[in-house]
């Protein structure tokens, strides 16, 4: 039997089956203060405490539009990339925010930079 700790906590995951009840839209518009807690306020989670993510999964071209503009976010051609009740959105270097519904849009946003 190995004694070796895990090298990273199991994710929890929560799905909210009632939307009608605002669970989900409460959790999910707090998810950066969440994300922002102070380490003594979530003890109990030994190191992993600071390594919160909230995030809506998605499938199929939504899932890769994410993906494609969390890439270009890196690349630092973007201030940011959020997921809000199923669509993609971003923040361009302007502090202006675009609904991206497909990849001609994500290029069309990034190409005015």
């Amino acid at each position: 039997m190995s004694t070796r700790r895990p090298s990273r906590s199991s994710p929890v995951i929560v799905i909210f089956m009632e939307h009608a009840l605002g669970a989900r839209r409460q959790i999910l518009s707090r998810k950066h203060t969440l994300q922002q807690l102070p380490m003594r306020t979530l003890e109990g989670f030994g190191r992993y405490g600071n390594n919160i993510c909230v995030d809506e999964q998605l499938i199929g071209k939504r899932n890769d539009l994410k993906q494609t503009a969390r890439r270009i976010v890196r690349q630092g051609r973007l201030l940011d990339t959020w997921v809000l009740n199923g669509n993609v959105y971003v923040r361009d270097n302007q502090q202006r925010k675009h609904l991206i519904e497909s990849e001609e849009a994500l290029d069309h946003v990034v190409g005015q930079l």
